[in-house]
C-alpha cells in the first residue's frame, strides 16, 4: 500500500516565506562569492600568504555555477513542487558545507581561518528550522571537519601551509587539540543560537495567538455593529415616519407643547438613524468587494461634496471653496467611500468653524501620492486630544461645547475608509485658529 509524501512544513513559514528564504541563501551566496573573489586576490598578491591560487579560482567558478543552478531550481520548485521548498534550502545548505570544507582544504586545512564560517552555516540552520535539524548540520560539519584534519594528518589528503613555518599537522597533540576546540565550539554554538530562536518562536506563538484573537474579537464586535445598525434602523425609521404623521394630522388640534414633543422625538429619532448609518459606515472594511474600485477622478467628488456642503456652509456665513488641479486626479478607489471621507471632514469644517469663517478643499497630485486637505478657521484640537480623535465616539470638550450633534464616529470611519484604501490620514491644530486634516492616498491602491 503506497503512502502519501508529507510535505515537511514549518510552524512559522509559510510557502511565502520560504521561497525568501531560498532567494536570500542565493543572494548571501553571491556576496560571498565576491568577497571570496578579493580574498583571492588579496591572497595571491601578499607573498607571505601560501593560497593555492588556480584551485581557489576553479572553485569560485564551481561556486558561481552551483548557484546559478540554485536559482533554476528555485524556479522550477516555485512553479512546479512548492511543497519540496524545504528540500531546496537543506540541498542548499549542505552543499555550502561541502564547498567551505574543500575550501578549508586548499586554504592550510587546520591553519585555515575560515572554518570560522562553518558556524555561520549553524546559526542559519537555527533561525530556518526547529527542532534537532540545528544539530544534524553542526554533525554534518563536524563530520566534514574531521575528515579533513584526519586524512590530512594520515597524509592521504596534501596538506597546503597557509602560512610559512612548520607543517603543524605533524603534531598531533596540536589537531587533537584544535579538533576538540572546534567541537566544543560548534555545538556549544548550535544550543545558544537554537536556545535564542526558540525563546523567539515561543514569544512569536503567543503573540500570532493573541493576534488572531484580537482579530476574532474585531470581526465579533464589527458583525454585531453591522447586524445591530441593520436591524435598528428599520423600526425607528417606521417611529420617525408614525410621528411625522402624528405631528401633521394634529397640527391644529392639539396643543403647541405636544407638537414641540412631536417635533422633538422627530429629531431624535434622526439624530438615531444618523447614528446607525455612522455604525453601518464604521464596518465598510468588513463588507468591501474588490469589484467596488474603479478608476475615479476625485475633482468630480470633490465638486459632488462640495454643492452638498454649500447650503450649510451658507446658512451659517461660512466660505466653503476648493482648489483642484485643471487636469484630471484619477484614483482607482471605492467612490462611495472617498464620498464619505470627504463629507464626514467637510462636514466637521463647518460645523466647528464660527460665523464668517471658511472651509477650503484642496487635492493635490503629487509625484507618489495623492494629497486631499480640508482646512478650517474653526475652533482647533488641543495637543492633548489629537491622538484621541480618531478614537470612536471620543468628542473633544470643545466640540461638546459649540454643537450637541455628532456620535463622535466621523472621524475613526474616515480614518477606517482611509486604511482600506492603503493610505493614512495627519491632522495639524491650533485651538481657536483651526485644523488641516490630510488624507494621503497611494498612486496604486491593490483592493
Amino acid at each position: 500500500m503506497s503512502q502519501s509524501r508529507t510535505p515537511f512544513t514549518l510552524p512559522f513559514f509559510t510557502a511565502a516565506a520560504l521561497r525568501r528564504r531560498v532567494t536570500w541563501l542565493i543572494r548571501i551566496r553571491w556576496l560571498a562569492i565576491v568577497v571570496f573573489g578579493i580574498g583571492i586576490a588579496l591572497g595571491c598578491y601578499f607573498p607571505a600568504i601560501h593560497v593555492q591560487c588556480k584551485a581557489l579560482v576553479l572553485i569560485l567558478i564551481g561556486l558561481v555555477l552551483v548557484n546559478a543552478i540554485y536559482i533554476l531550481l528555485r524556479d522550477y520548485v516555485i512553479r512546479q513542487h512548492k511543497d519540496y521548498l524545504i528540500n531546496l534550502i537543506v540541498i542548499q545548505m549542505v552543499g555550502d558545507l561541502l564547498i567551505l570544507t574543500v575550501l578549508i582544504h586548499f586554504t592550510g586545512g587546520i591553519e585555515s581561518p575560515l572554518y570560522f564560517f562553518y558556524l555561520f552555516h549553524i546559526i542559519t540552520a537555527a533561525v530556518i528550522f526547529p527542532g534537532t535539524r540545528p544539530y544534524g548540520f553542526a554533525g554534518l560539519a563536524v563530520i566534514l571537519y574531521t575528515t579533513l584534519l584526519g586524512t590530512e594528518w594520515l597524509g592521504v589528503l596534501p596538506h597546503f601551509n597557509f602560512y610559512e613555518g612548520v607543517d603543524i599537522t605533524r603534531y598531533t597533540e596540536i589537531v587533537v587539540f584544535t579538533w576538540l576546540i572546534f567541537l566544543m565550539t560548534i555545538f556549544l554554538s548550535t544550543y545558544l543560537a537554537k536556545n535564542v530562536t526558540d525563546r523567539y518562536r515561543r514569544v512569536r506563538t503567543r503573540l500570532e495567538f493573541t493576534n488572531r484573537r484580537l482579530q476574532e474579537l474585531n470581526r465579533a464586535k464589527t458583525n454585531f455593529l453591522r447586524v445591530s445598525s441593520h436591524e435598528l434602523k428599520a423600526p425607528i425609521s417606521t417611529i420617525q415616519s408614525t410621528l411625522a404623521v402624528i405631528h401633521d394630522i394634529l397640527h391644529d388640534q392639539v396643543d403647541d407643547r405636544v407638537l414641540d414633543m412631536a417635533a422633538r422625538s422627530m429629531k431624535k429619532t434622526e439624530e438615531m438613524i444618523a447614528l446607525l448609518n455612522d455604525l453601518s459606515d464604521l464596518t465598510y472594511g468588513d463588507l468591501r468587494r474588490a469589484g467596488e474600485f474603479v478608476e475615479t477622478d476625485l475633482r468630480e467628488l470633490v465638486q459632488e461634496v462640495l454643492q452638498d456642503e454649500k447650503i450649510t456652509a451658507s446658512a451659517h456665513h461660512i466660505t466653503l471653496d476648493a482648489e483642484m488641479p485643471k487636469s484630471p486626479v484619477k484614483l482607482v478607489c471605492d467612490p462611495d467611500a472617498i464620498r464619505k471621507v470627504l463629507r464626514n471632514l467637510v462636514t466637521n469644517g463647518v460645523r466647528y468653524t464660527p460665523e464668517s469663517g471658511s472651509v477650503l478643499i484642496r487635492l493635490m497630485d503629487a509625484s507618489d501620492e495623492i494629497l486631499l486637505e480640508v482646512r478650517d478657521t474653526g475652533i482647533g484640537i488641543a495637543a492633548s486630544d489629537l491622538k484621541k480623535i480618531f478614537h470612536e465616539f471620543y468628542r473633544t470638550p470643545q466640540a461638546k461645547s459649540v454643537s450637541s450633534a455628532g456620535s463622535g464616529l466621523g472621524l475613526a470611519i474616515v480614518e477606517r475608509l482611509v486604511d482600506e484604501h492603503g493610505g493614512y490620514v495627519t491632522v495639524e491644530s491650533i485651538v481657536d485658529q483651526g485644523s488641516t486634516f490630510q488624507v494621503h492616498f497611494p498612486k496604486e491602491i491593490v483592493p
